[in-house]
């Protein structure tokens, strides 16, 4: 029989009392306490400690070893977020959130309740539901839900080509605005037309560019004045000519009584449904001295007003080759018998060789 047992966690020489005899006794009482001096609870070296035996009461340092095999970290939920000089590098959760202490002393916040917080390169708020931001095919794609477009609220907006260095086309809203309102784009009109913009903020293609601006695109009492019209900006080719025309014409000219006229080109100017003509004539005439003398002439534009209401009729005066008279003529209505003819009538002084020649100027109302 051996004079001691093994003790089964330390290997501790444990002598048997009424056995082990007094040297070897004291001597393994000795070896029993140089082992438990130096035990470390390793392998053989002591019991490993338990929780329950635990009771760290300061910073417990790893010596710059990994803490492994750990399956989760509770944090205590501080107050406010670690600001001491002793935080730097840690990780630490307040207010529900957890934050890393960088080395310059900043607590960066991870968390935002249940999302990521945002940072560089993040969006406030995002991941919220199913709303989600990506980028796809040089396209940023935003969404408030699945398969669902979001509303951006923003100041400017710059537009660019997608092109490296592309230049940028500014919309920005009109300056100290009074409340909210919105812009409604309009459908692709059937033809190029001008746009119109009501109360509502609702963009409509109005009017076919093709039909111009007329009166029954515009408000009865619409108009434009000069200081509205920049220098150059209308020329004749973009005025209908029912509208304003200038120009001249050579009329043909047809005896009634006792003459025969004889005309070069006469000028005319329309402005509205008003036409002003005036021009020279040459008349030989044949009923002899004071006797009258009537002829008809083309008009630029046709006219059913005959009765002279609506026309300013005109006159004319001649002078005799080679004498003082004055030889009077008037033109007082348009004819009759066609919309597109004036008649002249006047007296004759006497019969002159060359005929004299005439100049006048009449109006008349396009009706």
């Amino acid at each position: 029989m051996a004079n001691y047992n093994q003790t089964p966690n330390m290997l501790l020489p444990n002598p048997v009392p009424s056995v082990d005899p007094g040297p070897d006794y004291a001597n393994n009482i000795q070896t029993s306490l140089n082992i438990l001096d130096q035990h470390n609870h390793t392998p053989n070296s002591g019991v490993p400690v338990p929780t329950a035996g635990l009771n760290i009461n300061a910073d417990l340092p790893f010596n710059g070893n990994n803490a492994t095999l750990l399956r989760t970290v509770r944090f205590n939920n501080l107050a406010a977020a670690p600001s001491l000089s002793t935080d730097l590098g840690c990780i630490a959760v307040s207010g529900g959130n957890l934050y890393y202490v960088n080395t310059a002393g900043t607590a960066v916040q991870i968390t935002n309740g249940s999302s990521v917080n945002a940072g560089a390169g993040s969006i406030t708020g995002l991941p919220s539901g199913t709303a989600s931001v990506t980028f796809s095919s040089a396209t940023y794609v935003f969404q408030s839900a699945t398969s669902t477009p979001a509303t951006l609220d923003a100041g400017s907006v710059i537009f660019r080509n997608t092109t490296p260095s592309s230049f940028g086309v500014t919309v920005s809203p009109v300056n100290s605005l009074g409340s909210n309102y919105s812009l409604v784009l309009p459908t692709i009109p059937a033809s190029q037309s001008f746009l119109a913009l009501d109360t509502s903020g609702n963009i409509t293609a109005y009017a076919p560019v093709a039909g111009g601006l007329t009166t029954s695109n515009l408000s009865a009492s619409a108009g434009i004045v000069g200081t509205q019209l920049a220098s150059g900006t209308i020329t004749n080719s973009e005025i209908s000519t029912s509208t304003l025309n200038f120009g001249s014409y050579t009329p043909t000219l047809s005896s009634l009584t006792n003459c025969s006229p004889t005309a070069s080109s006469w000028v005319y100017s329309r402005i509205g449904n008003v036409c002003t003509v005036s021009g020279q004539f040459s008349l030989a005439t044949s009923g002899g001295s004071s006797s009258q003398f009537s002829f008809n002439a083309t008009i630029p534009f046709s006219s059913t007003n005959f009765s002279g209401t609506s026309f300013a009729g005109g006159s004319g005066n001649g002078i005799a080759p080679g004498g003082p008279a004055i030889l009077n003529v008037a033109v007082l209505i348009i004819s009759a018998t066609s919309t597109q003819l004036v008649t002249f009538f006047g007296t004759d002084g006497s019969t002159f060789s060359p005929a004299p020649f005439y100049n006048f100027i009449f109006q008349y109302k396009i009706q």
